[in-house]
C-alpha cells in the first residue's frame, strides 16, 4: 500500500506542477510578445504530460501485480490509515485535474484568440479575406498554391 499511496503523491505533485505551468502559460499568451516563454513553458508541460503519463502507467502496473482488477478492491486491504490517506490523496486528484482542464480550456481560447487576431491582420493586410493557409477565402489549394499574402500591394 505504502508504494501505491507513493504513487499517487506522485500524481498529485505532477498535477499541482502543471497547474503552475499552464497558469504561467496563460499570462504569457496574454502577453502578444512573448511566444519564447510560451515555447518553453509548451515544452515543459509536455515533459510533465510524460511524467505524469508514467506515474498513470505505474499505478496501473501496480494493481496488475497485486492481481486486483479495480482500485477500490486494492484500498479495501488496506489499515484505516492507509484507506484515509489514499482517499485524501485521490480527492485531491480529482481536484486537480478538474482545474487543469479549466486552465487548459482557458489557455486553448486565448490561442484561439490570437490566431484569430492574427488572421484578421493578414485579411487587412492582403485586402482579402485570408484561410487559415493565408490563401483567399474558398480558393482551391491548388490555385492559392503559387500565392502568398505578400503578393498584394500593401
Amino acid at each position: 500500500m505504502d508504494e501505491f499511496l507513493k504513487i499517487l503523491a506522485r500524481q498529485v505533485h505532477c498535477c499541482q506542477q502543471m497547474e503552475m505551468l499552464l497558469a504561467a502559460q496563460r499570462e504569457a499568451l496574454k502577453q502578444t510578445e512573448d511566444s519564447e516563454t510560451v515555447r518553453r513553458l509548451a515544452g515543459r508541460i509536455e515533459l510533465l504530460t510524460g511524467e505524469l503519463g508514467a506515474a498513470q502507467q505505474a499505478q496501473r502496473e501496480f494493481l496488475k501485480a497485486q492481481g486486483d482488477k479495480e482500485l477500490m478492491e486494492f484500498l479495501r486491504t488496506g489499515t484505516q490509515a492507509e484507506r484515509k490517506r489514499a482517499a485524501a490523496l485521490l480527492t485531491e486528484l480529482q481536484r486537480m485535474i478538474r482545474r487543469l482542464r479549466k486552465l487548459g480550456a482557458q489557455n486553448k481560447e486565448i490561442a484561439a484568440m490570437g490566431l484569430r487576431y492574427v488572421q484578421f491582420n493578414m485579411n487587412v493586410l492582403s485586402q482579402v479575406s485570408a484561410a487559415p493557409s493565408y490563401g483567399a477565402t474558398g480558393e482551391d489549394a491548388r490555385l492559392a498554391a503559387g500565392r502568398t499574402m505578400f503578393d498584394s500591394n500593401v
